[in-house]
């Protein structure tokens, strides 16, 4: 399998580890999710990228509580997936992309939060009393934090503790008549100190280039035209984190799985997996293409769950005359991808 290595970022001073303590034990006793939901998104823009952390009160439903920091526009991305549902529940883990700090019961600290506490001479008794900081980015598994995590989750708890203050009084804080737009805290620094102001921003998503893919093998796909294929009833085609943790460097990961089914029959056409989060997608397409040389068939339809895979296979049904179908469950895919979970 193709891996793309996260690079090993320097470890934060024992400072550093004491300051953002503070700031979320100062976070927490506010018990803003009492009035802020997590619906209630606003950001938080870096002093030295210009980058926006886009952040998430979590605790108003009861269960959960916390922060999450949505770095940029993959980011917000992730969050508005996990928000609008548009991709399967079991995904949710796999796809976050964000800075997270809850608050939790001690047995779900690991050995090395705990010692981390104990070095800085702290001490928290309870239930959901416990910080916990992680990191996540998609197809891996959650990790503590580096210096430059901490650093970028240092300015959003300072600024998110400013904001859902003034919010107690003044709930128009976060309310816009364009829809569009959120509330951003924005540094300028004058001589050696950051001063901070609201501004409100229009949250804007970049349409994603198909040519970001690659080049499709174009003298393929001519062959697969004039090969007078067999049509093959429909297909369904996904692809997924396996819930098998691979052990492999730094950081351990979850590798993606393509599949590819005949839906009448039930009969898996194609497996592949790759652990290249970044090329998957380039991946995907070049199997799906090979795929239809290797069988010398077209499916009538094909049917998928999750926008990535429409984008990936697109390019190619487009020119083949093949028609994509959305559907809400994959039948035969689900329960392959039952059967392996049970297997693992």
């Amino acid at each position: 399998m193709a891996k793309v290595e996260l690079r090993l970022k320097k470890e934060a001073t024992l400072d550093e580890w004491k300051e953002i303590y503070d700031l979320a034990v100062k976070f927490r006793e506010l018990r803003c999710w009492e009035w802020i939901r997590d619906t209630d998104i606003f950001g938080v823009q870096h002093p030295k990228t210009g980058e926006n952390a886009y952040c998430c009160v979590l605790g108003n439903g009861g269960d959960i509580f916390g922060l999450n920091a949505y770095i940029g526009e993959r980011g917000l991305e992730s969050y508005m997936d996990t928000l609008y549902d548009t991709v399967p529940q079991d995904d949710i883990l796999y796809i976050q992309d964000c800075i997270a700090l809850s608050f939790e019961d001690r047995e779900m600290l690991d050995k090395k939060d705990l010692n981390k506490i104990r070095e800085l001479g702290l001490k928290f008794r309870g239930r959901n009393q416990w910080p916990k900081f992680r990191s996540f980015k998609p197809g891996y598994c959650p990790w503590y934090i580096d210096a430059d995590e901490l650093e970028k989750m240092k300015h959003v708890i300072e600024q998110v503790i400013d904001v859902v203050t003034r919010c107690k009084e003044d709930k128009s804080l976060l309310m816009t008549d364009d829809d569009s737009k959120i509330l951003v805290r924005v540094p300028t620094r004058k001589k050696n100190d950051l001063v901070w102001k609201d501004k409100y921003m229009k949250v804007e998503f970049n349409e994603k280039d198909y040519s970001e893919y690659g080049q499709i093998d174009e003298l393929a796909l001519k062959r697969i035209k004039h090969s007078k294929a067999k049509k093959m009833g429909v297909w369904e085609l996904d692809f997924f984190h396996v819930p098998a943790l691979v052990k492999e460097g730094e950081r351990p990961y979850y590798p993606l799985v393509f599949l590819a089914a005949d839906g009448e029959t039930g009969i898996m056409l194609d497996l592949l997996m790759t652990s290249n989060f970044e090329g998957y997608m380039k991946e995907f397409q070049d199997a799906f293409v090979q795929l239809l040389a290797k069988i010398k068939a077209l499916p009538e339809a094909i049917v998928i769950q999750r926008k990535d895979v429409l984008m990936a296979i697109e390019p190619v049904t487009r020119k083949l005359g093949v028609k994509i179908e959305p559907v809400e469950e994959l039948i035969v895919i689900e329960e392959f991808r039952k059967s392996l979970e049970m297997f693992l």
